[in-house]
């Protein structure tokens, strides 16, 4: 069952997936039968909205030939041969059509055990620099994050892991 949120989402993104859907009956109309969607996106967006999305669109569209492509977020619109490009950020790339699927907030998030190990709360922004910061990407998320709070170039000082899934 869909949260409040999830619910907004869908609200949000139902327009985008309409056009992409009339994209693919366009593709599937082709003298061939089908034919190849390549899309470009960052892990974070693949792994989780699209993964749970993609099966669906490739059981409506079985002559769809749907190709993935994990792209830092921040290169997605740079590239030239994808059909498909999905980013964060405020759109309005040179030579590309962008639309808003949805607002995205991003928070830092810990667990107790990390206020324990580093003595004590996290009251500003600066504090995350102490600590490890996990991230899904090329570590632009947490670059953006910094500079909407006015600490452009904070998390420079601080550790990074990036997570992956398998």
């Amino acid at each position: 069952m869909l949260s409040g949120a999830g619910r907004a989402l869908a609200r949000t993104v139902a327009g985008a997936l309409q056009e992409i859907s009339n994209t693919a009956l366009r593709l599937a109309d082709l003298e061939e039968g089908g034919g190849k969607l390549e899309i470009a996106c960052p892990a974070m967006f693949a792994n989780t909205w699209l993964a749970n999305n993609l099966g669906q669109f490739c059981k409506d569209h079985p002559t769809i030939e749907c190709h993935i492509r994990f792209v830092d977020n921040h290169r997605v619109h740079e590239l030239k041969d994808i059909d498909i490009g999905i980013a964060f950020g405020n759109g309005g790339w040179p030579d590309r059509w962008s639309t808003l699927l949805a607002q995205v907030t991003v928070a830092p998030v810990c667990s107790p055990k990390l206020l324990e190990d580093i003595g004590g709360q996290i009251t500003r922004p600066d504090d995350l620099c102490k600590v490890l910061l996990l991230h899904w990407d090329d570590g632009s998320e947490w670059r953006r994050w910094f500079s909407d709070v006015g600490m452009p170039g904070a998390d420079q000082s601080a550790r990074h892991c990036t997570a992956r899934s398998f």
